[in-house]
Protein backbone atom coordinates (compact mmCIF):
# COMPACT_ATOMS: atom_id res chain seq x y z
CA UNK A 1 0.00 0.00 0.00
CA UNK A 2 1.26 3.33 -1.07
CA UNK A 3 0.94 6.37 0.41
CA UNK A 4 1.00 9.95 -1.20
CA UNK A 5 2.23 13.32 0.55
CA UNK A 6 -0.96 14.58 0.57
CA UNK A 7 -2.51 11.52 2.86
CA UNK A 8 0.85 11.49 4.69
CA UNK A 9 -0.07 15.13 5.66
CA UNK A 10 -3.39 14.62 6.24
CA UNK A 11 -2.63 11.77 8.46
CA UNK A 12 -0.07 14.04 10.32
CA UNK A 13 -2.42 16.63 10.30
CA UNK A 14 -4.84 14.56 12.47
CA UNK A 15 -2.66 12.60 14.82
CA UNK A 16 -1.22 15.92 16.26
CA UNK A 17 -4.80 17.61 16.38
CA UNK A 18 -5.95 14.34 18.19
CA UNK A 19 -2.33 14.87 20.70
CA UNK A 20 -3.39 18.69 21.08
CA UNK A 21 -7.21 18.06 22.20
CA UNK A 22 -6.10 15.42 24.54
CA UNK A 23 -3.50 17.72 26.39
CA UNK A 24 -6.30 20.62 26.62
CA UNK A 25 -8.91 17.76 27.69
CA UNK A 26 -6.34 16.85 30.42
CA UNK A 27 -7.42 18.08 33.82
CA UNK A 28 -5.48 20.78 35.75
CA UNK A 29 -4.31 21.59 38.92
CA UNK A 30 -2.43 23.89 41.33
CA UNK A 31 -0.60 21.96 44.21
CA UNK A 32 -2.65 23.44 46.54
CA UNK A 33 -6.03 22.22 44.52
CA UNK A 34 -4.40 18.61 44.20
CA UNK A 35 -5.59 17.58 48.28
CA UNK A 36 -8.87 18.74 47.76
CA UNK A 37 -9.27 16.68 44.35
CA UNK A 38 -8.44 13.67 45.86
CA UNK A 39 -10.88 14.33 48.95
CA UNK A 40 -13.78 14.78 46.46
CA UNK A 41 -12.06 11.41 44.20
CA UNK A 42 -11.94 13.86 41.08
CA UNK A 43 -8.36 12.27 40.89
CA UNK A 44 -7.75 8.29 41.24
CA UNK A 45 -4.72 6.65 42.15
CA UNK A 46 -2.88 6.18 38.80
CA UNK A 47 -4.43 8.91 37.26
CA UNK A 48 -2.48 11.65 35.07
CA UNK A 49 -3.32 15.32 35.05
CA UNK A 50 -1.55 18.07 34.91
CA UNK A 51 0.32 20.44 37.76
CA UNK A 52 -0.14 24.19 37.03
CA UNK A 53 3.24 25.31 38.71
CA UNK A 54 4.32 28.89 39.27
CA UNK A 55 8.13 29.12 38.95
CA UNK A 56 10.15 32.85 39.26
CA UNK A 57 12.17 34.07 36.78
CA UNK A 58 15.30 36.35 38.30
CA UNK A 59 16.26 37.79 35.42
CA UNK A 60 13.51 39.27 33.89
CA UNK A 61 11.55 39.14 38.07
CA UNK A 62 8.53 37.92 37.22
CA UNK A 63 6.46 34.80 38.23
CA UNK A 64 5.12 32.80 35.04
CA UNK A 65 2.69 29.43 35.29
CA UNK A 66 4.05 26.19 33.35
CA UNK A 67 2.19 22.63 33.12
CA UNK A 68 3.86 19.61 34.25
CA UNK A 69 2.92 16.50 34.03
CA UNK A 70 2.00 15.34 37.32
CA UNK A 71 0.75 11.36 38.33
CA UNK A 72 -1.25 10.46 41.81
CA UNK A 73 -0.62 6.97 43.03
CA UNK A 74 -2.73 6.88 46.20
CA UNK A 75 -0.98 5.66 49.05
CA UNK A 76 3.18 5.75 49.61
CA UNK A 77 4.76 3.02 48.09
CA UNK A 78 2.27 2.65 45.81
CA UNK A 79 3.13 1.40 42.36
CA UNK A 80 3.73 4.48 40.12
CA UNK A 81 2.55 3.76 36.32
CA UNK A 82 4.74 2.94 33.70
CA UNK A 83 5.89 4.91 31.15
CA UNK A 84 6.33 7.97 33.96
CA UNK A 85 9.02 9.75 33.17
CA UNK A 86 12.14 11.38 35.31
CA UNK A 87 10.40 15.69 35.38
CA UNK A 88 7.05 13.80 36.11
CA UNK A 89 5.47 15.32 39.54
CA UNK A 90 4.41 12.39 41.49
CA UNK A 91 1.55 12.80 44.49
CA UNK A 92 1.15 10.85 47.17
CA UNK A 93 -0.72 10.20 50.62
CA UNK A 94 1.21 9.94 53.38
CA UNK A 95 0.09 7.60 56.35
CA UNK A 96 -0.93 10.84 58.23
CA UNK A 97 -3.36 11.95 55.17
CA UNK A 98 -1.36 14.40 53.86
CA UNK A 99 -0.81 14.73 50.51
CA UNK A 100 2.90 15.23 49.45
CA UNK A 101 4.53 15.16 45.93
CA UNK A 102 8.15 14.89 44.42
CA UNK A 103 9.44 14.68 41.21
CA UNK A 104 9.95 10.85 39.81
CA UNK A 105 13.59 10.95 39.44
CA UNK A 106 14.10 11.95 43.07
CA UNK A 107 11.56 9.45 43.96
CA UNK A 108 14.00 7.01 42.14
CA UNK A 109 17.85 8.20 44.32
CA UNK A 110 15.87 8.41 47.37
CA UNK A 111 15.04 4.75 46.97
CA UNK A 112 17.99 3.61 45.76
CA UNK A 113 20.51 4.88 48.36
CA UNK A 114 17.40 3.56 51.33
CA UNK A 115 18.20 0.43 49.74
CA UNK A 116 21.70 0.96 49.34
CA UNK A 117 21.67 2.02 53.35
CA UNK A 118 19.76 -0.72 54.03
CA UNK A 119 22.61 -3.43 52.71
CA UNK A 120 24.66 -1.81 54.49
CA UNK A 121 26.36 -3.40 57.71
CA UNK A 122 25.46 -1.54 60.55
CA UNK A 123 28.09 -0.61 63.03
CA UNK A 124 27.19 1.53 65.81
CA UNK A 125 31.43 2.74 66.25
CA UNK A 126 30.89 4.33 62.81
CA UNK A 127 28.76 7.34 61.92
CA UNK A 128 25.72 6.70 59.58
CA UNK A 129 25.96 8.39 56.69
CA UNK A 130 23.47 10.88 55.59
CA UNK A 131 24.22 11.20 51.74
CA UNK A 132 24.42 8.82 48.91
CA UNK A 133 28.10 10.31 48.70
CA UNK A 134 28.43 9.62 52.25
CA UNK A 135 27.82 6.41 51.96
CA UNK A 136 29.91 5.73 49.02
CA UNK A 137 32.46 7.18 51.05
CA UNK A 138 32.30 4.82 53.73
CA UNK A 139 32.62 1.77 51.49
Amino acid sequence: MKITKEQLKQIIKEELESLVNEDSESKTYEPKDVHAAVEAKAIQPGEKFQALLTNYDPKTKRTYQVKKPAVYIGNEGSEIPEGTKDHTIVYYKKSNGEISSQYFKSMKSASRMDQEFRAYPQNPDQSQPYTKDDLDKMR
